[in-house]
């Protein structure tokens, strides 16, 4: 037989209030169905979202690329943590947005720049990504001049 005790510590429950002894004296249902009911919420929490197919988005990701990116408070640099963060951001996003655009602008020198314009290509766009290192990495972001860039590209996206 299992240890509820050992079980419910575990878990982080209160023993008195999970388990209830049946007609016999046995605590084996209720251990039943503490399991099932862990099982079915880790059925429900590894469930994918819920993707709505036909809605067609336009994201445009601007990247810091100056010279604070080169700063290792974060390791090994923040660039690093961030080309990270971003590779799993568009795993998800393309596996819940099947049929969406994403494009890369990237910020140094008080500049913006199109790395690459909008594609549903998932995979060209992680690759454009893998090309930027903390030697392309130089002067000041400017969060306006990058967001003037997606907006300028996005502008006409309804004429097509």
């Amino acid at each position: 037989t299992k240890n509820p005790w050992l079980f419910s510590s575990v878990l982080g429950l209160n023993i008195r209030e999970v388990l209830h002894e049946d007609e016999h004296g046995s605590i084996e249902k209720s251990i039943a169905k503490l399991i099932l009911d862990a099982k079915r919420k880790r059925r429900l929490a590894d469930r994918p979202a819920k993707v709505r197919l036909g809605i067609m988005r336009y994201v445009y990701i601007v990247i810091d690329c100056s010279f604070a990116m080169t700063d290792s408070s974060l390791s090994p640099t923040r660039l690093a943590v961030s080309l990270k963060a971003l590779n799993q951001f568009l795993d998800k996003f393309s596996e819940q947005n099947p049929i969406s655009q994403v494009g890369i602008i990237i910020c140094k020198d008080k500049r913006a720049e199109r790395l690459i314009p909008l594609t549903g290509n998932v995979r060209l766009v992680k690759e454009s990504l893998s090309t930027l290192s903390e030697a392309l990495c130089h002067g000041e972001f400017s969060l306006h001049n990058g967001l003037m860039v997606a907006i300028r590209s996005l502008q006409y996206i309804d004429q097509l």
